[in-house]
């Protein structure tokens, strides 16, 4: 077995996993605004297409904080990393 350490995590991969992560959550975001799009449209009141917009911004918003969040925590693990050393983990190498 070798042990590998992490030294810096790439911003690209980090955003791009994240918004990976954030597809299950903006979904059920979305899922459950329907209910309230659905519940707006059936008063008849003609507020249904603010709410549609208001949701998917809020869709929006909602994964470019996650993403943001998640480059700020790369950002303090890379400057950390380097000074204090990063995560060290153990790879076993088989054969295929």
């Amino acid at each position: 077995m070798t042990k590998k350490e992490i030294k810096k995590f790439s911003y690209g991969s980090v955003a791009k996993v994240t918004v990976y992560f954030a597809i299950i959550p903006a979904i059920m975001y979305w899922l459950l605004s329907l209910i309230g799009i659905v519940g707006i449209f059936s008063m008849g009141d003609g507020m249904g297409a603010l709410v549609v917009i208001g949701s998917l911004l809020g869709i929006v918003i909602f994964v470019g904080i996650y993403v943001l969040v998640a480059l700020l925590s790369t950002l303090i693990y890379n400057l950390f990393a380097g000074k204090f050393g990063g995560l060290v983990i153990t790879v076993k190498e088989t054969e295929e």
